[in-house]
């Protein structure tokens, strides 16, 4: 198996799929980069500076699956449908239905190794870990 170079994986980019909304079309979603990853992440998570322990954000959770739908969705060469930075693009897809949001929050999850599947990897001879 090669030893990926350091150009190797700066070369790297997330995955983009086709996720069928049931009865409605299809989506291309993508997985986040580490950057975004961590956006979302600190955006849900607070470190308590006197105890050192991580509190889970209220609005932060609320707004979980709206964040990840506007990092993940894009069009079919990979370039952003909305902003995530912008309040106005995240007020906007708060007003999508629910579970339409929560499917494509859950294939953004997948493709960025988020969830359930995080941490299934394996190491030395017995494998890559990658998905």
């Amino acid at each position: 198996m090669k030893v990926l170079s350091r150009d190797d994986l700066l070369a790297l980019r997330p995955k983009v799929e086709k996720v069928e909304i049931e009865g409605l079309g299809v989506v291309y979603v993508r997985g986040l980069t580490a950057r975004e990853r961590g956006e979302v992440e600190s955006t849900i998570m607070e470190l308590d500076p006197e105890t050192g322990q991580v509190h889970v954000r209220r609005e932060g959770l609320r707004r979980l699956n709206v964040l990840l739908a506007a990092f993940g969705l894009v069009d079919e060469k990979g370039e952003n449908l909305f902003d995530p930075r912008n309040p106005k693009d995240l007020q906007a897809l708060e007003q999508v239905d629910a579970q339409v949001i929560a499917q494509i929050a859950d294939a953004v999850r997948s493709l960025s190794g988020m969830g359930e599947e995080q941490g299934k990897g394996k190491s030395d001879s017995g494998g890559t870990g990658a998905g």
